[in-house]
């Protein structure tokens, strides 16, 4: 790995730190995110907070960053490793952005921009996953963390390469171990609702 490849992996966690609920929410909003809703510096807190138009805008800036920063690799003709390093980066970014205090998002709308970019293939295979969980559960965000789940899954059994599985295999674990809360408040509503 030489110095340009360093400067960038650094340089995509510097992006990542940018974060939409936060900024977006003093800027335009005046208020604090991490002090309403669930504290959570993410889409979903910036849409129950402030409504869905701002879960849009914010969700669109995280998502964004993560694209501009696989796009940005791919101009600079990186190595699909780097490129892939520079993709966990700027998602830990997001998670946890050194200049407020490493307390940020849950990490799913930057890694959808850093996929659809890297390989929108993926995208549409977990959009193909998503949407008989959903059909079936009706939650949102527990369907989109079974489908982050089961992807790496799905792509080994489609022959994608090892470097490729083991890096969504990290996203996952990543998003998953984020989401451990809405995770344990779900399983709490259907043991409520089963009695």
């Amino acid at each position: 790995m030489d110095l340009k490849e360093i400067f960038f992996i650094i340089f995509s966690y510097l992006i990542g730190c940018f974060s939409g609920a936060y900024y977006y929410g003093i800027i335009f909003k005046k208020v604090d995110l991490r002090k309403l809703g669930s504290g959570n510096l993410g889409a979903l807190n910036a849409g129950r907070v402030l409504g869905q138009k701002d879960f849009l805008v914010v969700f669109l800036i995280d998502f964004l960053k993560g694209a501009m920063v696989v796009f940005i690799a791919q101009q600079l003709n990186l190595r699909d490793s780097i490129q892939m390093m520079a993709m966990i980066s700027v998602v830990l970014g997001h998670i946890l952005p050194l200049q407020l205090h490493f307390q940020g998002g849950k990490g799913i709308a930057t890694f959808l921009g850093v996929i659809t970019v890297f390989d929108i293939t993926v995208v549409l295979i977990l959009l193909l996953i998503y949407l008989p969980v959903f059909v079936i559960l009706r939650q949102f965000t527990i369907s989109g963390l079974i489908s982050i789940g089961l992807l790496p899954l799905v792509l080994f059994f489609l022959d994608y390469s090892g470097e490729k599985v083991l890096v969504i295999l990290l996203f996952a674990i990543i998003i998953i171990t984020k989401h451990r809360k809405n995770i344990l408040d779900y399983q709490n509503f259907r043991k409520k609702r089963n009695h």
